[in-house]
């Protein structure tokens, strides 16, 4: 318990060097883990009857206290699938691309923020932009003191979350039944307060329907039998949004930054290739998902709890265990990925990612929603980076993976110096 909660990487890599691709792990509370990293394991998991492998169930240690009963990641099938095709539509590729120049601007803004020379670590600065962008999107009609409040309220639950003890505690607190602890209610009931008014006000709102970011499409939505969303199940999932849309792509960030300084050569490609006229993209989507191969913000998918004996692969899993695909384990896979400590984007050039090897989102019926936001503001900041700036490691080692929440980060941040601003407008980088 004390390596998962310390050193997760390094307890996951020696296990499977010791057991192999699929092996168990016994946390506090009883709680039996199984972690598989194999795309023909990855495959039967993510396929398996929900009626079997229960997703709900799994996450119901804490994710209710954190995100709320009724989120998306917390609900099992048919419910999950209803809820999931009403809140599609806002995020369909098509849909978010409209939010490309809000993106930009909000890049530039907080290049332009950034002092030179001097030490810098990437993770705050990332989620900030994370952050910006999905209170953008999800909350496009509220503004001033109404969303600086929201985005505080925020902070204050995911700084909350983001220490172990505190998530141990409460770990605990559910498994044991024991009251949540004062601190984690106060951040949590002021959240809820915030997000009620804001959609009671939504809700009255007579032009709503001609507005189109994604509380205003949540509320318009309807189930099959007509019915709308409740103010509860609303809230939990612009919950859920807040919290993993904005830090698992904030930390994607950061670790795709600490990768690209240490490799200058790629960096370089990088700039040269989206500088050109003809720049067509390819190598830009390749550095994102070299990156999220090689430093997954999240390094398991898609846990889930057994209701009756399982057969995966050639063991039988007893109920009441919890299996996951161990995303870090399967991208540093080296049947998959020759040389997998390398950072080589060129490998997705030559071999395109499948959908059993490469699964930063999960996969199955229960991909992440927001995978096409989350790539696509990669790619703006990671673009923009490249043409505005010029930035240099502020140490050559290697940063390792420390546990951050569910995550893990880079253990510094992603520290970087800015040695150089370009002077030119805007208009470059949105060419």
């Amino acid at each position: 318990m004390a390596k998962w909660m310390g050193k997760p990487a390094p307890l996951m890599e020696a296990s499977r060097a010791q057991y192999g691709d699929m092996w168990t792990l016994q946390l506090l509370g009883n709680t039996t883990f199984v972690f598989v990293s194999e795309p023909t394991l990855m495959e039967q998991f993510f396929t398996a009857d929900p009626d079997v492998l229960r997703a709900g169930a799994a996450h119901q240690r804490i994710g209710t206290a954190l995100l709320g009963a009724r989120s998306l990641l917390l609900l099992d099938e048919p419910e999950h699938m209803e809820i999931k095709n009403l809140l599609m539509p806002a995020f369909k590729s098509d849909h978010v691309q409209r939010y490309r120049e809000g993106i930009e601007r909000v890049v530039l803004e907080e290049i332009n923020s950034w002092p030179l020379y001097e030490p810098l670590p990437m993770l705050p600065r990332m989620q900030k932009i994370a952050l910006d962008t999905i209170m953008t999107t999800t909350f496009g009609g509220t503004t001033g003191t109404e969303l600086e409040n929201l985005r505080d309220r925020i902070r204050d639950l995911i700084g909350w979350a983001e220490n172990p003890a505190h998530m141990g505690h409460l770990h605990l607190a559910h498994r044991f039944e024991k009251g949540y602890p004062k601190g984690f209610l106060r951040v949590r009931d002021a959240l809820d307060d915030a997000l009620f008014d804001v959609i009671h006000r939504y809700r009255n709102d007579p032009r709503l329907d001609e507005r189109d970011d994604v509380l205003a499409m949540m509320i318009q939505a309807r189930r099959e039998g007509g019915g709308a969303l409740s103010d509860k199940q609303l809230r939990d999932q612009l919950v859920t949004l807040m919290m993993q849309g904005h830090t698992s792509t904030a930390t994607a960030l950061a670790w795709a930054l600490e990768r690209l300084v240490r490799h200058p050569a790629v960096l370089d490609r990088l700039r040269d290739e989206e500088g050109s006229v003809g720049g067509d993209g390819e190598y830009l989507d390749a550095v994102v998902k070299e990156s999220l191969r090689a430093r997954p913000p999240l390094p398991i998918a898609g846990a889930r709890e057994v209701s009756r004996p399982y057969q995966l692969g050639e063991y039988e899993i007893p109920a009441d265990t919890l299996v996951a695909a161990c995303i870090w384990l399967l991208h540093q896979h080296e049947g998959l990925y020759p040389e997998p400590q390398r950072f080589r984007p060129e490998r997705f050039l030559e071999r395109p990612a499948t959908q059993w090897t490469w699964i930063p989102f999960g996969g199955g019926h229960r991909h992440c929603i927001g995978a096409s936001l989350a790539l696509m503001q990669m790619k703006i900041v990671l673009r923009t980076l490249a043409l505005r700036t010029r930035l240099e490691p502020a140490a050559q080692a290697d940063e390792p993976a420390q546990r951050r929440g569910v995550g893990f980060s880079p253990a510094s941040g992603g520290l970087v110096v800015l040695q150089d601003r370009a002077r030119e407008g805007a208009a470059r980088v949105a060419a």
